[in-house]
């Protein structure tokens, strides 16, 4: 069997997955906005143009993916056949992981919508900026695979196989947790409608925590390509990705948990919005610095290594 013909049938298996996350969360939006405008009829328009703009978001994952496919077609070989069927799996395993986390945060906008009419362009703001998060998170999967597959060759396959399956973990952590927060963000806009500036404000750096976790692997990604040649470095170099997505997951998880609670706290008591913030901020840099300590040990052993 071929290098060739090994990366087509993975190609086709990865953007059909990739259409079925795509296509289930657009599904799922479509059916939000449909309800909420039979339960609200005099604010159709915008509720269709809230849909449309998630819908927009959904697909372009696929897109993504169809991208991949096409670079790394041209670049298919013997020696790093393996690592191009790794990486479209990869990313299209990251562009589901978005596209669910966002068809969360949309429907949450939707039902928003409807509950609370005149709050709609704040729903519809605060939905955009958390779905520009998530399909960033892709991108970031994206990019580790145009970069690694720059310079691939026989002796970083290893490496670069379990680096993009890193990363696309890593991803699937991060935006999990941000369609948790941000759905919550949501919710809060439409019961405490008050509160959807302070609402949106703390999510915004919850995401941004959460979206930095991947960028940590992103990093250590990066930094350990240059130093896979040698078998040592190669086998270490695999090791230490998947390490720091389990940390980056784990903590993206508990953040997500510390952000949702923080929507919460805020609809209900919106006078302590503020204090509710600084005690987010600061359990979420604990919970950061934690993947940070394994991204200083990763990096501190690397120089050793060899």
């Amino acid at each position: 069997m071929t290098a060739m013909v090994v990366f087509a049938g993975a190609a086709v298996l990865a953007m059909a997955l990739a259409a079925f996350g795509s296509a289930y969360s657009q599904g799922r939006t479509g059916k939000a906005a449909m309800d909420a405008t039979w339960k609200k009829p005099e604010v159709a328009g915008k509720i269709r143009t809230t849909m449309m703009l998630a819908l927009v978001f959904m697909e372009a994952l696929t897109l993504f993916v169809f991208a991949i496919v096409f670079v790394l077609a041209g670049r298919v070989t013997p020696e790093i056949g393996t690592f191009t069927a790794v990486a479209v799996v990869a990313m299209a395993l990251s562009a589901t992981g978005s596209a669910l986390a966002q068809a969360r945060t949309a429907t949450a906008a939707l039902e928003a919508s409807w509950r609370e009419p005149e709050e709609s362009g704040d729903s519809r703001t605060s939905m955009m900026l958390g779905l520009v998060f998530m399909e960033a998170l892709t991108l970031f999967v994206f990019a580790i695979i145009f970069v690694l597959a720059g310079n691939m060759d026989s002796s970083r396959i290893l490496f670069g196989s379990t680096a993009v399956a890193a990363m696309a973990l890593a991803a699937i952590g991060s935006a999990t947790s941000q369609g948790r927060t941000a759905s919550m963000a949501m919710e809060a806009t439409w019961k405490q409608p008050e509160a959807a500036g302070n609402a949106r404000t703390s999510m915004m750096l919850a995401l941004v925590f959460m979206e930095a976790l991947t960028l940590f692997v992103f990093a250590i990604v990066f930094v350990l390509s240059g130093r896979a040649a040698t078998p040592e470095g190669n086998l270490f170099g695999a090791a230490a990705v998947v390490a720091m997505a389990l940390a980056a997951v784990g903590s993206a998880v508990s953040q997500g948990k510390t952000g949702a609670a923080a929507m919460e706290a805020t609809w209900r008591q919106p006078e302590a919005a503020g204090d509710v913030r600084t005690s987010m901020m600061l359990s979420l840099v604990f919970m950061e610095a934690l993947t940070l300590f394994v991204f200083a040990i990763v990096f501190v052993l690397s120089g050793m290594m060899g």
